[in-house]
């Protein structure tokens, strides 16, 4: 009897590497979404910072904060790419905004790049889930100049620790983080 040898890999082996390599895609996909939502928070943390030194700076050369009427997004989003809006279209609803009404503001957009040029920082563009719609980005709304009112979102359970601004409440539904801050005192 002649023996043969054969080359090649038993169903089993191959069934076995298959499955290492699905567990090690599993991974990699859990850990680079974990560092898209991080990047993101950052990249919304980081445009109110330059926001809260604006309006500390705007304040002093003016006495008083931009005036807006109505809700204004942070960064210079066209009318088409609205921030959010709580259902009713006032700011007292904080758990959740959808995408429906709030959107920049002229004079508000003028009054930062007064301060901070022509391209203004942008806050994160992920859409959150909330209870009645989708959150994203940061608001801001002041309508006398004197008191002001700024939420922003965040993926995830996360502290509201925006550098210039002090947190007057925080929220979390649906793994997205409300934040409600007004600009730190001078």
């Amino acid at each position: 009897m002649i023996k043969r040898q054969q080359n090649g890999f038993t169903i089993v082996e191959l069934l076995i590497v298959i499955v290492v390599i699905g567990i090690l895609a599993a991974i990699s996909t859990v850990a680079f979404n974990g560092i898209q939502t991080r990047a993101e928070n950052t990249k919304t943390l980081t445009a109110l910072r330059t926001y809260g030194q604006a309006l500390a700076t705007f304040k002093s050369d003016n006495g008083r904060y931009p005036i807006t009427p109505v809700v204004s997004c942070f960064g210079d989003r066209s009318t088409n790419n609205p921030c959010g809006s709580t259902p009713t279209g006032t700011v007292t609803d904080a758990t959740c905004y959808n995408l429906a009404s709030y959107t920049t503001q002229s004079n508000f957009t003028t009054d930062m790049k007064s301060i901070l040029g022509e391209n203004l920082p942008q806050t994160s563009s992920q859409k959150m889930k909330c209870s009645n719609g989708e959150a994203t980005g940061a608001l801001y709304y002041s309508p006398d100049g004197a008191a002001v009112i700024v939420y922003y979102f965040l993926r995830g359970n996360q502290p509201c620790n925006a550098n210039g601004f002090t947190q007057a409440s925080r929220a979390v539904v649906n793994d997205t983080t409300f934040c409600n801050v007004t600009p730190a005192a001078s």
